[in-house]
């Protein structure tokens, strides 16, 4: 079963690296939206940084914030910092309050503030 598991996760990674070599995002969008956020996770951080921002951008946004909880927080700081304020609140938003407090520390008060109120 774990193997399986890790076959595919070679396998989504596989299928979109080639998508991003072949300019055609359209296949990591589908995969996305199908993918479990915390498999998202995984796969944007297995991605080189240069690959991972390209993709970063067709997670959609419903699962951004939760795929960002998973994520180590180097990652996750790094990807932070690529969205703009309303797609982050918007994204972080879509998490229950315990869950938004883990992100709080890299977040900035205003940021905060707009996503509480």
């Amino acid at each position: 079963m774990q193997r399986a598991r890790k076959n595919r996760k070679n396998d989504y990674l596989k299928d979109t690296i080639a998508a991003l070599e072949s300019g055609d995002l359209v296949p990591v969008r589908k995969l996305f939206a199908e993918l479990h956020p915390a498999d998202i996770a995984r796969l944007l951080e297995s991605l080189p940084p240069e690959r991972r921002e390209v993709t970063w951008g067709e997670v959609p946004i419903e699962k951004m914030g939760e795929a960002l909880l998973e994520m180590p927080e180097a990652v996750r700081k790094e990807l932070i910092e690529m969205l703009d304020d309303h797609t982050l609140v918007t994204a972080v938003r879509t998490l229950d309050l315990d869950d938004i407090a883990d992100l709080v520390d890299q977040l900035s008060d205003e940021m905060v503030a707009e996503i509480l109120f």
